[in-house]
């Protein structure tokens, strides 16, 4: 399992609601770039480094894609106090901003843990022009009021995946049933839980390869991908190369 430190991300700041949120990004030259969602501070001790939101960057940047992830209001060293869905939106949107800003390619994946991925889905529903939307461990209410009840309106490709632990063979196949029945792909990770503590380089690997579907033949590589993102510091550097 990845360790903090183990790969170099480099600090950035998102902007949002006249907030500084503080953030990391890594390089990559495949698309689609990745938007990491984090689970909500109440979801034990969700953040940016929540061990699946470092599990998938790790998977995401080793096979070529550029990740951002960052704290919400609140949370960490961001300012402003935490909030709930309307808040993270809104921080949710700016990251997403920033990542397409500094991505040449434009294409811009979203993967969502837990709170997370209640964001995710209220951004795809926002920006028709996202490529994917990747949901790990996201709650029953998420997945049936959310996903079920919007997949025919959403316009990018949405990927479910499921913690095997915690769940009967039946709730699981009624479950899966209702998600291909809207359209949704589904993977189900025998060795992960719903608290996301076990299973993390399984469920990391899992979205990764998804990750590469979405750009087809295994993640297409951009020939221009360098673009000045601005850091922490202010000052420009190159960011996706």
């Amino acid at each position: 399992m990845v360790m903090p430190g183990q790969f170099l991300e480099r600090p950035t700041l998102v902007e949002s609601g006249g907030f500084c949120l503080e953030g990391l990004w890594h390089r990559g030259q495949k698309t689609p770039a990745l938007l990491i969602l984090s689970p909500h501070p109440a979801f034990g001790g969700g953040s940016m480094d929540f061990p699946l939101s470092l599990e998938i960057a790790w998977a995401a940047t080793r096979r070529g894609h550029a990740t951002l992830r960052f704290n919400w209001r609140g949370v960490g060293a961001s300012q402003g106090t935490a909030g709930g869905l309307d808040a993270a939106i809104e921080d949710a949107e700016r990251a997403l901003r920033l990542l397409q800003e500094n991505v040449s390619h434009g294409q811009i994946a979203v993967a969502g843990i837990a709170f997370g991925a209640e964001a995710a889905c209220q951004l795809a529903l926002r920006h028709s022009e996202l490529t994917g939307i990747l949901l790990a461990a996201p709650s029953r209410e998420t997945l049936l009021r959310t996903v079920v009840d919007s997949a025919p309106s959403l316009m990018t490709k949405v990927c479910v995946f499921l913690p095997g632990r915690d769940a009967s063979d039946s709730q699981q196949a009624q479950l899966a049933g209702r998600l291909r029945h809207s359209g949704v792909e589904l993977d189900i990770v025998p060795e992960a839980n719903s608290a996301c503590s076990e299973g993390l380089v399984q469920m990391g690997e899992a979205i990764a390869a998804r990750l590469d579907d979405l750009a087809g033949d295994g993640g297409q590589v951009s020939a221009d991908v360098t673009k000045t993102f601005e850091g922490a510091s202010g000052q420009g550097e190159d960011a996706f190369g």
